[in-house]
């Protein structure tokens, strides 16, 4: 048998605070709990992603540690690195084929450690789990270890991604073994596949689970314009502001309340959506249209009073100034404040991402940017969005 794992006595503090904030503060009942503690490892945990606190609700029941495969993004700030530096985590390069970090993954596996990676890819935006990567289940049968997929439930309504603080209800993580703990190295990969799609799917408006549980906050809805880009009323693109548990289009006055069950109940306006998820749908396939059409060489939106910074030779982001940024059928300008301007040709656009909730970075011609703005409500998902949507017409 191996030896157990535990980890530092800084990782052991911060895991045993976590078991027990976890328990009083965010009532995070575990299902299948004492299976995964008699699974002998190495072991395989994909679990899907909805909150900053995943990995510690995960990993916080369980005295062997989990090491995380974590975008390397998360390492840029002197405070996650460090606290990255206490679970090991492996650094991966998103958007690549990060042949560095495989090979870690694999040697930590090997050795007889336990390997956590969310097959998302990120965070869901919305309360449904998102496609996952296919590749993810090439990696599982090289390794060839058990499967664990801890499920989460509530994590969204609790945490939402472009929320402002967090929300006290109840979360749910039921611990699935796949395989009956089999190694999967002799399977096909179609069959991988089907497992952990039926063992990843999971919405929040339908869970039986979360029925009736009330999530309470002050300000459930601030910062929604994250997210809520499109308004469903007037069409309007980036007309969104929200204050406490409500929200409203500024242009046509469309008003909408945001429940504790994280449900969407007109003030003003009739009733559109019921949630997140629909709307999220919605808008997208409405950015689809607007991408289609004609716009006669004008931008199809715009945001302004962005701070534009570039990562120097440390890889500390400076920035560069402030400006406004806009989204053609083809490009992105960026014009700051001085007049200067940058223009973006999608064909030289790599590696979109929206870091945290509100940051949008991507390399251009191999020099990376990033666009935010302090107040938090630039929806760096809504040029995401339309960019992904445009790449793929």
């Amino acid at each position: 048998m191996l030896k157990e794992d535990r980890g530092s006595l800084v990782y052991r503090s911060v895991r045993a605070f976590m078991n027990y904030f976890a328990a009083k503060y965010f009532r995070v009942e575990y299902t299948n709990l004492e299976e995964v503690r008699k699974l002998e490892k190495p072991y395989l945990v994909l679990p899907n992603h909805c909150g900053f606190f995943d990995p510690f609700f995960i990993n916080a029941p369980i005295h062997e540690k989990f090491r995380y495969v974590v975008a390397d993004t998360q390492f840029r700030t002197p405070f996650m690195r460090w606290l990255l530096a206490q679970t090991e985590a492996i650094a991966i390069t998103k958007n690549t084929t990060d042949l560095k970090s495989l090979k870690k993954m694999t040697d930590a596996s090997r050795s007889g450690k336990i390997v956590g990676i969310f097959p998302e890819g990120l965070r869901n935006w919305d309360g449904v789990t998102l496609p996952f990567i296919e590749s993810t289940a090439k990696l599982v049968r090289m390794l060839n270890v058990p499967v664990v997929v801890p499920l989460i439930e509530g994590g969204y309504l609790m945490d939402p991604r472009w929320g402002k603080g967090f929300r006290r209800g109840r979360v749910f993580v039921t611990y699935k073994i796949l395989f009956n703990g089999e190694k999967p190295g002799r399977m096909k990969t179609s069959v991988i596949i089907e497992a952990m799609r039926e063992a990843l799917d999971h919405n929040e408006y339908t869970s039986e689970k979360l029925k009736g549980i009330k999530f309470k906050s002050r300000k459930r809805a601030e910062n929604i314009e994250q997210i809520a880009y499109l308004c469903p009323n007037c069409d309007s693109i980036s007309s969104i502001r929200s204050r406490g548990n409500d929200f409203s289009c500024k242009s046509c006055g469309y008003t909408v309340h945001y429940t504790e069950e994280g449900h969407f109940k007109s003030i003003k306006g009739k009733d559109y959506f019921e949630n997140m998820h629909l709307w999220n749908k919605w808008q997208r396939e409405k950015a689809v249209e607007l991408l289609q059409n004609d716009h006669g060489g004008e931008p199809i939106f715009s945001d302004h009073n962005l701070i534009h910074s570039v990562p120097d030779e440390k890889g500390q982001f400076r920035v560069q100034g402030r400006g406004s940024l806009y989204f053609y059928k083809d490009k992105m300008e960026y014009k700051d404040n001085k007049g200067k301007l940058i223009v973006y040709n999608f064909d030289d656009i790599a590696g979109m991402t929206v870091q945290l909730h509100e940051r949008l970075e991507f390399y251009s011609n191999k020099e990376l940017h990033r666009f935010h703005d302090r107040k938090q409500r630039f929806s760096a998902k809504k040029i995401n969005d339309f960019y992904e949507l445009r790449m793929s017409l």
